[in-house]
């Protein structure tokens, strides 16, 4: 399952059986007890882990855990264990992959130096920047950072008055 970075509103199921014969569903549990690990970190307990039975009568002993704990990833995408137990009942363990949305993440100001292959983040910077903050003097396109000042590459134009094509030059 995949959720959304920061997103506290998923839930995950699973089934309850009974922890001798692993074969009969448990009905009726609460107080449950959950850890989870994410991206091979240490154990942590859920402070208070949210546990429905979702229906005792038409799914017996399928519950929904509610992941509203430690969602936020710092890596693009990075995976939960939760390992879900309870007096009686067989251990239960399941994974989650929280995805962080790198379409809303805010980019750090990067160039690649000239001649060296761009990051998709400095790729982005510097046609941005050449559409939108850029000085011509010449054959010299200057191409400026977000500050508007700061030159983040140097592209040389092939005519002064009518150029058909460029190269960065630094």
């Amino acid at each position: 399952m995949k959720i959304q970075s920061g997103s506290t509103a998923n839930y995950i199921y699973f089934v309850a059986v009974d922890e001798t014969d692993r074969v009969t569903r448990e009905t009726g549990l609460t107080s449950f007890t959950v850890y989870r690990s994410r991206n091979g970190g240490a154990a942590a307990a859920m402070t208070t882990p949210t546990i429905n039975e979702v229906d005792a009568t038409n799914m017996p002993g399928l519950y929904e855990l509610l992941l509203d704990e430690d969602t936020t990833a710092t890596e693009p995408t990075e995976e939960m264990a939760l390992h879900i137990t309870h007096a009686g009942m067989a251990p239960v363990t399941r994974t989650v992959e929280i995805e962080k949305n790198i379409l809303t993440t805010q980019m750090a100001e990067s160039y690649a130096a000239d001649g060296v292959a761009p990051t998709l983040t400095q790729a982005l910077m510097a046609i941005l920047q050449r559409q939108y903050d850029f000085a011509i003097s010449g054959t010299a396109l200057t191409v400026k950072k977000l500050d508007g000042t700061t030159t983040a590459a140097t592209i040389t134009l092939d005519s002064a008055t009518a150029p058909t094509s460029s190269s960065r030059t630094a």
